[in-house]
């Protein structure tokens, strides 16, 4: 395992947030709202003040740099920057599970989203292992199981992060 120093970590993570804070600035003005049909499906899990700030962008493919991509997943089909999803693929499933990271950016903020996931990778855990994304994962699953069965995705996701 590599070790990384504090400095190198450091580095990463403000990188990672002015690529974040770009990203969103590039592509939330012509990026959508969710459809009725989205919505639809997804209000049992997200509340409306919420799904009205999150806006969704399809792209052909999703640009990331050279020392990101090593620590991505390849052939991830979103991504998210604070409250505007990139997506490759658009399914409801992607939909909640992006979701997921809005309110991660929402409540814990640009900085230390990208620091918690930053230092998460380079402790040495896979890309699923990682915090924010198994949390993610796990309520997707949660949601993919039982989708008929609502429950507050947000308060979830924050009472999780409060651990």
């Amino acid at each position: 395992m590599e070790i990384f120093s504090e400095e190198q970590i450091a580095s990463l993570i403000s990188r990672g947030v002015s690529w974040v804070t770009e990203q969103r600035r590039i592509h939330r003005p012509d990026a959508r709202p969710f459809h009725d049909a989205e919505r639809k499906f997804l209000e049992p899990f997200w509340n409306r003040d919420f799904l009205d700030r999150v806006r969704v962008k399809e792209v052909e493919k999703i640009e990331i740099p050279p020392d990101l991509a090593a620590v991505l997943l390849p052939g991830f089909i979103g991504i998210t920057f604070g409250d505007t999803i990139l997506l490759r693929r658009s399914t409801s499933n992607v939909h909640f599970h992006e979701n997921i990271h809005v309110a991660q950016f929402d409540i814990l903020g640009v900085q230390r989203f990208v620091d918690a996931f930053a230092r998460g990778l380079m402790s040495g855990l896979t890309y699923n292992e990682n915090p924010l994304e198994r949390q993610a994962l796990e309520l997707g699953r949660r949601f993919m199981e039982n989708p008929n069965v609502p429950f507050d995705a947000y308060e979830t996701v924050k009472s999780g992060l409060l651990k």
